[in-house]
């Protein structure tokens, strides 16, 4: 059998198999539901936001082929599909779609979109809205969250070949524990390094788990930079590490020569200036 749907709506039919020479009168029965679906637009949406931060928008969603029949938002639902497996959790919680009006003349449905990524992501998306008479429209979403602001600038120094290590606490931001991974990203240098690298993050409230960065410079003078990064599934903190050597002061030297001429010997300096004025050399040289 083959089914061509000549408008938006569901249309239903069933298969009758039965054995005419049969005493039992046996019969089968198969219903069969077509859907009409229409042609997934040419080029996506794309919604693009930094992480944790909002996003609050109107989409105008084109509804190809629909007859003057679709009129009220309640015959309509809009819902995410083909989710990549590794961003479902974070989806799930962080996008929604919602009605946002009536359709317009020219058949277009506005929807109104939050999103507020907790992390990093750049997946591509379905975007299904079906109407209650059986109609369906596709269409695909591009979705791009940048890095987030970092969370705090970490200021460490320690001296050639040694290590110093400075330690902070952390808790989930939701009250169930979770799953982590802590690394530093590819650019950072290899003088830092964090422990532990994954465990659980407890609940927020709690004291949190404690982490501790190590730093150990191996050229003298250069300040290194790097990025800590520490993920769960919902939720990512990024820290700016910055590693130094220690401010260098310069070491106060006693003197060796005294500079400084005391009292008494300035005294006794005036007083030769003052009998030298006094004296009248040319005379004296005359009477020898």
């Amino acid at each position: 059998f083959t089914f061509s749907a000549e408008d938006m709506h569901e249309h239903s039919a069933a298969v009758v198999l039965a054995i005419d020479q049969s005493e039992d009168n046996l019969v089968w029965t198969y219903p069969i539901v077509g859907f009409a679906e229409s042609r997934p637009a040419i080029k996506p949406f794309v919604l693009a936001i930094r992480a944790r931060q909002q996003l609050q928008t109107l989409m105008d969603l084109p509804l190809d082929g629909l007859d003057g029949s679709g009129e009220l938002t309640g015959q309509f639902a809009v819902e995410v599909t083909d989710i990549p497996e590794e961003h479902e959790t974070l989806l799930r919680a962080s996008l929604r779609f919602e009605l946002a009006g009536p359709l317009s003349e020219e058949r277009v449905l506005p929807v109104a979109v939050q999103w507020m990524p907790l992390k990093p992501l750049k997946a591509h998306v379905g975007l299904v809205v079906r109407q209650a008479s059986g109609g369906r429209w596709k269409y695909e979403l591009m979705l791009q969250a940048s890095a987030p602001e970092v969370d705090d600038v970490i200021m460490m120094e320690s001296t050639l070949n040694k290590t110093s290590s400075v330690s902070f606490a952390l808790a989930n931001a939701f009250a169930a524990e979770a799953e982590f991974t802590a690394t530093f990203s590819a650019e950072s240098p290899t003088v830092f390094s964090v422990r532990p690298s994954s465990g659980t993050l407890p609940r927020v409230g709690s004291p949190g788990q404690q982490f501790i960065i190590d730093f150990t410079p191996y050229e003298y003078g250069k300040v290194s930079v790097g990025v800590l990064v520490i993920a769960t599934a919902e939720m990512q903190w990024t820290y700016e590490v910055r590693g130094q050597p220690p401010a260098f002061v310069l070491p106060e030297v006693k003197k060796k020569v005294d500079d400084q001429i005391g009292p008494e010997i300035e005294r006794k300096l005036e007083l030769n200036k003052h009998l030298s004025t006094q004296r009248n050399f040319m005379k004296r040289n005359m009477q020898l």
